[in-house]
């Protein structure tokens, strides 16, 4: 019952490069997930019944690893499809584990663990089921990369094109350039992290990707009637969400490409380098925006106005806490005008803002509030919901 450990590797594929997760190079990932599993007591000796409910563990981390990857319009039979699929070979997914407790329960035994699920391997599977790996919401995202090619800044830059089209093909809202016209930029763009964070608040986006390409010859050879040019790449990215500062992707990557010509060697020297650089950025932005790091998935800041009392504000909490696909749910700030919950949910903010909406949740907020109240959606975005109290 122990699963593979995999190193971090970088492993060949022949995969299109809009594929988020697979390219010429692309490098493994885990994410770590809390899970329970159940096994029967009293069918099997007690070996068996704790492996079983280990094993269940497993399967339930990873099916809550596959949920982050679908879309939350997906259909139920494809989630079925999926879900049927990855329990087939849950231990394939399974990088690591840590059996958190275990104990008896009436007829059953039960197991908490937090699991480390091969994201790489378990995206790749749901890939080719042919389902797009989109989760995230459509998170507003702002580029800005500065290519160098023999020396000199290009105004137009062949791999932040790339890249936008990239990102747009995974579901990415990303900003036009134009949006943010005549503004400057104080940080450098190789200081990485201040330089992004600039980005993000001058495009009003949730993530801002910055970074510096430049290429240099290396050399020229004679080979019979040609002379061929070869050029070297090096890309510098990284990746900041906004709201919190955090850096959730950074990547450095070094490509070559010998041609014809010294130009036409340094353009596909550059279009190497991003092909190269571009699965393990993408891959570790999409990781880091769905999941909190070490555990679970993201918290959405939920801001509430309206609740009169502390006393309301804690029903809330209950009733938030109640939902099906809620995990936990954190009373950070209580106002008279706002009060502003972290929401952990198996879901995008829009999936939350719904459910919010709904008449299930209306009486479920009843139920603990004896009063009749629900709540109004007034606005969202990729991180936060806002509502207001309707009596």
């Amino acid at each position: 019952m122990t699963p593979r450990r995999r190193p971090v590797t970088l492993r060949l594929a022949g995969i299109v490069l809009s594929a988020i997760l697979c390219t010429s190079f692309a490098a493994s990932a885990g994410v770590w997930v809390p899970a329970e599993g159940v096994a029967a007591l009293g069918v099997a000796a007690a070996d068996v019944v704790r492996d079983e409910a280990l094993r269940d563990a497993w399967r339930r981390a990873v099916e809550q690893g596959a949920g982050l990857f679908l879309h939350a319009e997906a259909t139920v039979e494809n989630l079925i499809l999926v879900s049927s699929s990855v329990s087939a070979r849950v231990d394939a997914y399974i990088a690591d584990f840590e059996i958190l407790r275990e104990w008896e329960d009436g007829l059953f035994f039960r197991m908490e663990i937090l699991a480390e699920v091969d994201t790489y391997e378990l995206g790749t599977a749901i890939e080719e089921l042919g389902f797009e790996i989109e989760t995230l919401g459509d998170p507003r995202t702002a580029i800005r990369i500065e290519e160098y090619r023999g020396g000199e800044q290009k105004p137009l830059s062949i791999s932040e094109a790339l890249i936008r089209e990239t990102l747009e093909d995974k579901g990415f809202l990303v900003v036009d350039p134009s949006e943010a016209a005549g503004i400057s930029f104080s940080a450098a763009l190789d200081d990485g992290e201040h330089a992004a964070l600039e980005v993000a608040q001058a495009f009003d986006a949730d993530v801002a990707i910055v970074g510096t390409i430049s290429t240099e010859p290396i050399g020229v050879a004679q080979i019979g009637l040609f002379t061929w040019h070869s050029a070297r790449a090096f890309a510098d990215l990284v990746a900041v969400l906004r709201s919190t500062g955090e850096v959730i992707a950074s990547v450095y990557s070094e490509a070559r490409a010998p041609r014809t010509s010294m130009e036409i060697a340094e353009v596909d020297a550059i279009k190497e380098v991003t092909a190269q650089a571009l699965p393990e950025l993408v891959f570790d932005i999409v990781a880091s925006l769905s999941l909190v790091e070490g555990q679970g998935l993201r918290a959405v800041r939920l801001v509430v106005g309206g609740l009169e009392s502390l006393s309301e504000a804690e029903q809330m909490l209950s009733a938030l806490s109640a939902m099906r696909e809620t995990l936990s749910v954190t009373l950070r700030q209580f106002g008279e005008s706002l009060t502003a919950f972290d929401v952990v949910y198996l879901g995008t903010a829009m999936a939350l803002g719904t459910e919010l909406e709904s008449e299930e949740f209306a009486d479920t907020l009843r139920f603990y509030s004896g009063s009749r109240m629900g709540l109004s959606v007034t606005g969202l975005d990729f991180a936060s919901v806002h509502a207001e109290v309707v009596r």
